[in-house]
């Protein structure tokens, strides 16, 4: 099936037995003919082409995490709607995490950006604008519902003990 054919005058055969201890490179291959100025100006095109590309890349993933809290937002007022309105363990627990979340998601805002932060090319700012705005929203639908639940003072009987308390100047009694 397979020749044992050594044909030593075909060019696609290399005798490994001349060479001296590496210090010989193979040959090149037929039909290569790129000079090595073009060879480093093309790699010098591709390296800028890559460098931007991954910076696009780097500047979509952190948007991804930009969006991330308005991903979860729905399943947060979903589960506060379903916990109810009146003041229980589950609901307490719930509207708690509603409250607790969004506000550690500020406070660590340079941890969840923190891999841009080298990144010369990338720029996070809009992204970090939108993550605080939708960690806002998230926390004001925790908010709205404490209002529901009747936990947050919204009307003025709610603030009635800050009223100074009247000094009566006449006084009447019954006669014995």
């Amino acid at each position: 099936m397979a020749s044992n054919n050594t044909n030593s005058s075909s060019k696609w055969m290399v005798s490994l037995k001349s060479r001296n201890n590496g210090s010989d490179s193979l040959p090149k291959p037929p039909a290569l003919n790129i000079k090595a100025k073009a060879d480093t100006e093309l790699d010098h095109v591709n390296l800028e082409l890559l460098a931007e590309k991954e910076n696009a890349l780097k500047q979509q993933h952190a948007m991804q995490i930009a969006m991330a809290p308005g991903k979860a937002l729905f399943q947060t007022a979903l589960m506060l709607w379903m916990s109810g309105s009146s003041i229980q363990i589950f609901s307490i627990y719930s509207t708690f995490n509603a409250l607790q979340n969004p506000i550690k998601g500020i406070i660590n805002i340079e941890q969840a950006f923190g891999r841009f932060s080298n990144d010369k090319g990338v720029d996070t700012s809009m992204s970090k604008l939108i993550y605080v705005g939708l960690q806002l929203v998230a926390l004001f639908v925790g908010l709205y519902k404490c209002h529901t639940m009747g936990l947050l003072p919204m009307t003025s009987i709610d603030w009635l003990w800050t009223l100074p308390d009247k000094i009566i100047m006449e006084s009447s009694g019954i006669p014995i």
